[in-house]
């Protein structure tokens, strides 16, 4: 009997002693991913840390971009710092970008701060003529919406992130509607006409709430030349976002 209530005991500091103790998995369905941008809208904010990985068969995964920020999604505006230092190391440049850039942005303008030098744009003319650092702004936000036109949605499984319980989904998105929403940032143009393939596959791990705590998706590319030289061989790249602090003032 003793050693019947010790082990009783035991569970219970535990926190294993039933359903809906906190740490136990949430109850989500699937179809809580395509309701997840109206949960994220109605917070209003949130916090994102992301990483760009780049994969190459037979050689070790390299992070070279990694973005820290939040987004005021009510007002379409944001902040962030990019690291884009390992990324034009990558590419054999002479640029070098030993602080990151950091970038703000209202539904009109878009500011960069790089070495220093303060450089603002129209919105729609950065995203236009800016490249990877004029389009980086629209990510963070349309990856949450475009959740909201997920299809293929199956439950992969059952994870922790930044020690939230959560259930992992897989699904994926028209190609077409990502590219035209800024998605993936470095190859938006290419993707808004389907030239990588129908559809863009997507990861996401939602917590009891039903927000969308991280988000991934994959993208393989081609051998990437300069001056009839390979610069970069075939390779994916696994681009993670990981969100937190919903409703939290965005300064």
């Amino acid at each position: 009997m003793r050693t019947a209530l010790a082990a009783c005991f035991l569970v219970l500091l535990a926190g294993c002693g039933g359903g809906g103790e906190s740490g136990s998995p949430p109850d989500v369905p699937a179809a809580a991913v395509r309701e997840a941008p109206a949960k994220v809208r109605a917070e209003g904010t949130f916090a994102f840390a992301a990483t760009y990985v780049r994969q190459v068969p037979g050689q070790p995964d390299e992070t070279y971009l990694t973005l820290t920020g939040a987004v005021d999604v009510r007002a379409a505006s944001g902040r962030m710092e990019a690291d884009l230092s390992a990324l034009f190391e990558g590419l054999g440049s002479s640029e070098e970008f030993e602080e990151p850039i950091e970038l703000s942005w209202t539904r009109e303008q878009l500011t960069a701060v790089i070495e220093g030098e303060e450089r603002s744009l129209p919105r729609a003319q950065a995203e236009e003529n800016a490249g990877l650092i004029g389009r980086l702004p629209e990510e963070p936000a349309a990856l949450v919406e475009l959740l909201g036109r997920a299809e293929e949605i199956r439950r992969v499984g059952e994870e922790r992130v930044d020690g939230q319980p959560t259930i992992r989904f897989a699904c994926s998105v028209d190609a077409r509607r990502a590219g035209a929403a800024g998605v993936p940032a470095e190859v938006a143009p290419a993707f808004a006409q389907a030239l990588y393939g129908p559809r863009l596959p997507l990861e996401v791990w939602l917590d009891g709430d039903g927000l969308p705590r991280r988000i991934e998706y994959v993208i393989r590319l081609k051998p990437l030349t300069t001056g009839g030289k390979q610069v970069l061989p075939a390779r994916a790249v696994r681009t993670a976002y990981d969100l937190s602090d919903f409703g939290e003032p965005v300064e």
